[in-house]
């Protein structure tokens, strides 16, 4: 075998040969390297981008909803304010308590109201009137009558009744309802 002998030359050369193709390989893996990096960092920008302009929406969309919701409470508790502003008077209470009680098929036998009166509700100033009544019917009449008087007078709720059956009689009905009105603006 025939060694080959390279002069001091050569060694320069070649060591710049391989010194150079070093150098080309890491500027050219750097070059790849830089731009990934500026895709990537390209990428991540539009990223950041569209969240926040998805979260801005998705917000949005939930003020809309609320606003919504508060305009429809609104509404609600002045359809509630309106249908309490109505006056609380004894005379049109019972009236209105006759006229129940005859479509129902119960006959009156007394009844009695206090004065008007102030009262809290769900702490909302109200008046109230309080009518306290005996009427006598058919058991089931009076059953009727009792659920109408709650769902007749959109203000009024019956606080109790005690229907007594006695033997041989027609049976009767004690009555005590509460009636109110808003009393604010």
């Amino acid at each position: 075998m025939n060694k080959m002998k390279l002069s001091r030359a050569g060694w320069w050369i070649l060591v710049l040969g391989v010194f150079l193709v070093a150098v080309f390989s890491l500027g050219l893996a750097r070059s790849q390297q830089v731009k990934a990096q500026g895709q990537l960092s390209e990428e991540l920008k539009l990223s950041e981008t569209r969240l926040g302009k998805l979260q801005i929406r998705e917000l949005q969309q939930q003020r809309e909803e609320l606003k919504h919701q508060v305009d429809e409470a609104r509404v609600q508790l002045a359809a509630a304010k309106d249908k309490m502003r109505a006056t609380v008077e004894s005379i049109d209470v019972t009236d209105h308590f006759y006229a129940v009680a005859k479509s129902c098929g119960v006959t009156v036998v007394s009844i009695g109201s206090s004065a008007v009166g102030g009262e809290k509700l769900a702490g909302i100033g109200c008046s109230v009137i309080v009518i306290n009544a005996t009427v006598e019917g058919d058991t089931h009449n009076l059953v009727d009558f009792i659920l109408s008087l709650n769902s007749d007078f959109a203000t009024g709720v019956v606080r109790s009744a005690q229907v007594t059956m006695p033997e041989g009689k027609t049976p009767l009905a004690n009555i005590r309802m509460f009636v109110y009105a808003y009393e604010g603006s």
